[in-house]
């Protein structure tokens, strides 16, 4: 038998050992009690993980590899029955009630244990040991992927997933992304250690052959139960042997990077992890808590805690820490038509997979004292923010109320602002004021970030206003972005060489599109500042300058930089 077989197999021993000396408590013996709302009814956790469904289902028997359906009202998870072994359970969301949990439909065999959605819900993995299709006895060597397909009457009898997966000496714990790819754990030749990471993608419905995830994620060391994000921008792995660990088996989590490549595991810390063996990851279907399983409290619960903390472990963008600051980029949108090609920009950078915690709101009509006439563009707002902007042109007060509010609670809460001053800092005063009168305990010198790139926005703001930015915020000038090799990116061209590129940008060119459309609209109009670069079929997205610089790609030179960086990483 396999390492992996004989840690799942002596686990399930010990389980079953527990449950003999725990016979009060037993799904099918106890109370069910009525249980209402997401979750089992259960209140949400925090940035530390506390056992979910205390007694409901983490009793003092053993209950692990716990999965939510993608809508939501359906809970699986594993659990030993006396004298009959492992079963893959189920409570359902029916008339509002949680079903007391039973056994599914599916699960016949004594050795069924890691259930695993895939995306769309119709098809539901499985591990187990019974018996190959046209063979008699339990295989001994170790596990095997199976599944169920959901039918109109209900789960489909177990299907073995065929032997291109089940190549190795034993496969267990599998997660599947939005595109059909199969994420387990395998014991195979090519492996570095006890048990290794794979990859099978799906092609035309037909699952190839698997690929070791490499040395980045597996090493000599037991690398087991993985969780991939339904994007594939992160994995989650069950690693025990490093010297990093906190005792038994942790939670490592790595992000993908460009061209496949893996951030080395990084340790998700005590708010997760204990001294005993945490295993069996699974982030629920809204992306908002991770699961998992854990000894810490005996011989398997199952174990919440806020999903943040996955990202948290990315660390910082630059200066930005993801999770817990708030970015605020802010646009006159007054004269020059630049703006709107800004807005594109700054989109596509929060479009990024590397930006998915970043919390933001922008803002439109931030101007100063400049004449001209303003570009109204709120169109374009919409696509690139959504819901997460104000239009400080049509409604001042509005815009200050929601920015200020926004700013006082990130605050309150430890984080900090960085504004992307695309205007002139005449709002950021405003608000700034708002803050400082009504949190006056709040040193916003420190924790007030304005960063500024052009000469003219300066110029253009009322002198008491810029004043009083520069005393009581954190004012960082950085060099003009429209010129390059100045230690900006210089996000400006005459050439409309690139236009190809933003907008074939799967989810962003209709942003460049609307962006390209407005600003020749508007440019030179009506006494309208004349963008030349605008006007000769070019770009001019420097004020996406303060961005990078916030966010630490200061070293992108240039408009083909900037799509290279970005675009190739979506």
């Amino acid at each position: 038998m396999t390492q992996t077989a004989m840690l799942k197999c002596a686990f399930l021993l010990a389980v079953a050992t527990s449950f003999s000396l725990h016979t009060s408590v037993s799904h099918c013996d106890s109370d069910w009690p009525q249980l209402t709302g997401p979750y089992l009814g259960q209140n949400p956790p925090g940035k530390a993980a506390e056992i979910f469904a205390p007694g409901i289902i983490s009793t003092d028997a053993s209950e692990i590899n716990s999965v939510f359906s993608p809508e939501g009202d359906e809970f699986y998870f594993t659990a030993w029955i006396p004298e009959t072994g492992t079963k893959i359970m189920v409570t359902r969301l029916s008339d509002r009630l949680w079903s007391k949990p039973k056994a599914a439909s599916f699960s016949t065999h004594p050795t069924d244990v890691d259930p695993a959605f895939s995306h769309d819900g119709k098809r539901l993995f499985f591990s187990s040991r019974r018996p190959r299709p046209g063979e008699a006895e339990v295989r001994e060597a170790g596990f095997d992927l199976w599944f169920a397909d959901r039918t109109a009457a209900g789960w489909s009898e177990a299907q073995y997933l065929g032997p291109v997966v089940n190549s190795g000496e034993s496969q267990v714990y599998s997660t599947v992304t939005q595109t059909g790819a199969l994420y387990f754990q395998s014991v195979r030749k090519d492996g570095y250690g006890k048990a290794d990471s794979y990859r099978s993608r799906r092609v035309g419905g037909v699952y190839q052959a698997p690929e070791n995830l490499g040395p980045v994620i597996n090493s000599e060391n037991y690398e087991g139960d993985i969780y991939i994000a339904r994007d594939e921008s992160y994995l989650v792995v069950s690693v025990n042997g490093r010297q990093d660990s906190l005792g038994g088996a942790d939670l490592y989590v790595s992000f993908r990077g460009r061209d496949d490549s893996w951030t080395p595991l990084k340790n998700l810390g005590s708010a997760v992890n204990s001294d005993q063996r945490d295993f069996c990851p699974m982030v629920s279907p809204d992306d908002k808590y991770l699961f998992f399983s854990s000894k810490r409290a005996g011989e398997g619960d199952i174990f919440w805690v806020d999903a943040s903390v996955i990202q948290q472990a990315r660390g910082r963008l630059g200066h930005f820490n993801p999770g817990q600051d708030l970015f605020l980029p802010q646009f006159d949108s007054k004269t020059d038509v630049d703006d709107l090609h800004s807005v594109a920009g700054v989109a596509t950078m929060l479009r990024d997979p590397r930006f998915s915690e970043v919390n933001y709101h922008a803002v439109a009509g931030a101007y100063g004292i400049q004449e001209g006439l303003y570009v109204p563009a709120p169109g374009l707002f919409n696509l690139a923010f959504g819901a997460r902007w104000s239009n400080a042109h049509e409604d001042r007060e509005g815009a200050l109320a929601e920015v200020s509010k926004l700013v006082a609670e990130t605050l309150n809460n430890g984080g900090h602002v960085w504004v992307a001053e695309a205007g002139q800092s005449d709002f950021t005063a405003d608000w700034l004021k708002l803050v400082r009168e009504r949190h006056p305990s709040v040193v916003t010198e420190e924790l007030v970030h304005v960063v500024q790139h052009s000469d003219w926005n300066e110029s253009v703001t009322s002198p008491e206003s810029l004043a009083y930015v520069k005393q009581y915020a954190d004012y960082q000038k950085i060099p003009d972005g429209n010129e390059l090799d100045n230690g900006t990116p210089g996000l400006r061209t005459e050439s409309g060489a690139y236009w190809h590129v933003a907008l074939g940008s799967a989810g962003n060119g209709e942003s460049w599109s609307l962006a390209r459309d407005i600003a020749m609209q508007y440019n030179g109009r009506d006494g309208r500042y004349n963008n030349d670069a605008i006007a000769m079929g070019g770009m001019d997205f420097s004020d996406v300058s303060e961005s990078c610089w916030i966010f630490g790609f200061s070293d992108i030179r240039g408009t083909e930089s900037f799509f290279a960086e970005f675009l190739s990483a979506q």
